[in-house]
């Protein structure tokens, strides 16, 4: 399940990356406009160029569309796919590119950062003090250890 989800973001990043080339080569390929003032043009392209391409939601949408697809296919959460793909657009959508960024690598930074968000808690729970906790309310204290076959769940139930 964990290797279809992965592929499936990864055909995610690839069109991404696509897409953000498509605008790069776009953005380089503006029509010369023969002028007296041919030095300024060039200044002027430098800087754009410098400057770097922009996305619009428009050019995010079927992306986005099929990250989400992605996501629901392997049993994600609607809500947790919904936030993801707010993270992305958010992060995605009017963000510069510049001349040097490698459009595949700020595809896998913000993807990547957009899930890491999601699954790192917000707080740090002390174990230990739940535990105490419901030791004194004469209440078990249940843990749960969960993950793929193979994984070490039972190793480290006995190093406990």
């Amino acid at each position: 399940m964990l290797e279809k989800l992965k592929e499936k973001l990864r055909k995610v990043k690839a069109k991404l990356t696509k897409k953000l080339e498509e605008k790069a080569t776009q953005k380089e390929e503006e029509p010369k406009k023969p002028s007296k003032t041919a030095p300024k043009l060039k200044v002027k392209r430098a800087l754009k160029r410098a400057i770097g391409i922009e996305l619009s939601p428009q050019d995010l949408e079927d992306i986005l569309w099929d990250l989400q697809v992605s996501l629901l296919e392997s049993d994600v959460a609607v809500p947790v796919a919904d936030e993801v793909l707010r993270r992305v657009k958010e992060r995605l959508t009017g963000r510069k590119l510049g001349l040097r960024e490698n459009p595949r690598k700020v595809a896998e930074e913000v993807l990547e950062e957009a899930l890491r968000e999601i699954l790192e808690p917000k707080e740090k729970v002390d174990l230990m003090e739940v535990i105490k906790a419901k030791n004194e309310r004469n209440e078990p204290a249940v843990l749960v250890f969960f993950g793929i076959n193979g994984t070490g769940k039972t190793t480290t139930i006995a190093k406990l």
